[in-house]
């Protein structure tokens, strides 16, 4: 290969690998995790705290071209959401219309309170250690802890 061949081919690389990391930007800190609900805080009411095995049924998986997954007890769910960038643990959180299975699970279960209720989120607060989220939305506050 000639020195010019050899110049442009290196060129090329550089020039090809510069373009990936630019456009390869670091997932956000929700991407690509699992959490499971832990309680559910409303102001109303007291709060609710899940069993191992209810959290296990009911979980969000943050996607990272921007969609949720949900299990919502016996049903399962999605969604599109977006998030701004943490500012000392606290972003911006937007969750679409959730899209989900209708069986008819046994009590109890929180499943038709999270479709219902995420799509009003408005923030997350997530904690220093990143294994703790809270969602807030107009009239409820989940916490979830990220799953094993």
């Amino acid at each position: 290969m000639t020195t010019t061949k050899l110049c442009y081919a290196l060129i090329t690389m550089v020039a090809l690998s510069g373009c990936a990391s630019i456009s390869g930007k670091p997932s956000h800190p929700l991407a690509r995790q699992t959490w499971e609900l832990r309680e559910i805080h409303t102001a109303n009411k007291r709060p609710v705290t899940l069993t191992a095995e209810q959290a296990s049924r009911h979980t969000l998986r943050f996607g990272r071209e921007n969609a949720v997954s949900l299990k919502l007890d016996c049903n399962n769910g999605t969604a599109d959401w977006s998030a701004g960038d943490a500012i000392e643990g606290k972003g911006i959180l937007t969750i679409g219309p959730v899209a989900a299975t209708r069986a008819l699970c046994p009590p109890p279960s929180f499943g038709e309170e999270l479709a219902a209720d995420l799509p009003q989120a408005s923030a997350y607060i997530l904690s220093d250690k990143g294994d703790k989220l809270s969602i807030v939305t107009r009239h409820v506050l989940f916490r979830f802890k990220k799953a094993d």
